[in-house]
């Protein structure tokens, strides 16, 4: 077992603690205290399971019945929601071509995911950490296998699929509904709710224009009440969200911008 000194709280959530550490490397490193050993079991599964460069990389656990803990690779940068605050603050409007480019990253990983019959089932901003070179994904305690019936349902409740808040069930098409919701917000910069959905879109449609109406119909689809009226898989929407090397740069700059600003307010935040 190696040793960890316990360096400070990054955040705690509904189902775990999450800790700064550093490892007998000197490295710094991630804890992640569970509530419940079935989150845990949950957790460490599919992060063991999944390797992608867009998925944060497991590197062992801590198998204690009182205080079951994973450790992962920290990744140094904001949580999504962080930046997308930052951003609001400063009134700096996201790009479209940012939010393709998000929409883009997320697709992959959603892609990836789709390829082992995985539902993630908890997209959110918070969820998502911004590294200096893509978005990373993290937290899979609510992740379960497609057409299994999750044990919890979590999230926040305009990001859940209807079928989800009728029917506790999700699915591919309702991780899409939720990168629908996360996009809506980051470029509109308000809450998207889901009574007002209708709405939304139409207001949507106005702000992005007639440059990016393909944009446009996929948060829009993704956005339907009807799960037959979203796109049929991430891979499939993948296809259509094709970027050019430049445009992808262009992105990246944009992003990186945004996010030593978020990472600036922090560390004035922690200051005072």
């Amino acid at each position: 077992m190696q040793h960890l000194e316990l360096l400070g709280e990054i955040t705690r959530g509904g189902q775990a603690r999450i800790m700064l550490a550093r490892n007998n490397h000197k490295k710094l490193v991630i804890i992640k205290y569970f509530y419940t050993f079935i989150s845990f079991e949950r957790e460490f599964y599919y992060l063991f399971k999944l390797c992608h460069p867009l998925i944060i990389k497991l590197l062992d656990k801590i198998d204690n019945k009182k205080h079951p803990a994973i450790i992962c690779e920290y990744i140094p940068g904001p949580n999504f929601a962080i930046l997308l605050n930052s951003a609001f603050e400063h009134s700096h409007m996201i790009s479209a071509l940012l939010l393709s480019y998000i929409a883009q990253q997320i697709l992959v990983i959603l892609s990836y995911l789709e390829s082992y019959n995985i539902v993630y089932a908890d997209l959110a901003a918070e969820n998502i950490i911004v590294s200096p070179s893509a978005l990373i994904l993290c937290d899979f305690a609510s992740a379960h296998e497609e057409f299994e019936k999750p044990e919890l349902i979590c999230g926040r409740y305009d990001f859940l699929a209807p079928e989800v808040l009728s029917m506790g069930e999700s699915s591919r098409w309702s991780d899409l509904f939720s990168l629908g919701a996360i996009l809506f917000e980051a470029f509109m910069q308000r809450r998207f709710k889901i009574v007002d959905a209708e709405r939304d879109k139409i207001e949507l449609r106005q702000a992005l224009g007639t440059k990016y109406t393909e944009l446009y119909y996929f948060i829009s689809s993704c956005l339907s009440f009807s799960v037959w009226q979203r796109p049929p898989s991430a891979t499939a929407a993948l296809r259509r969200m094709s970027l050019s090397a430049v445009k992808i740069k262009e992105a990246q700059e944009e992003l990186n911008y945004l996010r030593l600003k978020a990472c600036a307010d922090l560390a004035q935040r922690d200051f005072f």
